[in-house]
């Protein structure tokens, strides 16, 4: 239970604080007016996985420190999503990160975390394409 209240009270105010100080940061962060999928009336900031990103990496890494595991499984999760949380964050800062360049990173990462996780597929359910990616 103190991993879930450390990574939502991290979470919570990491993201107050965002939402406090966006006079700041929203030069920089803030979402533009225009076109079909936007509902918002005033700019909005796209930082907010900050806060999430890092209660993850908080409730996850004092599980790990109380459980006296030094690098398990769980402080692999937040650094092998690094390379998308990075991708994304850069995108919303700069606007300029194209879907093929975010895809390719993720894809990446995915992969990285296949291999350093060790997981296997064993059957995604469909006949062919069972054959063609699990042996």
């Amino acid at each position: 239970m103190i991993y879930l209240l450390t990574s939502f009270l991290s979470c919570f105010f990491i993201t107050l604080f965002l939402i406090r100080y966006q006079n700041i940061h929203l030069k920089f962060s803030a979402d533009n007016q225009s076109g079909p999928q936007k509902i918002h009336l005033k700019a909005t900031s796209r930082v907010g996985s900050i806060g999430i990103f890092i209660g993850l990496i908080l409730g996850l890494g004092l599980k790990d420190f109380l459980d006296n595991k030094n690098f398990g499984v769980t402080t692999l999760i937040p650094i092998l999503c690094l390379p998308a949380f990075g991708v994304g964050l850069i995108e919303d800062i700069t606007k300029k990160v194209s879907p093929r360049i975010r895809l390719f990173v993720i894809a990446v990462g995915s992969l990285c975390s296949l291999y350093f996780l060790n997981i296997h597929i064993n059957s995604v359910g469909i006949w062919g394409l069972d054959f063609l990616t699990c042996h």
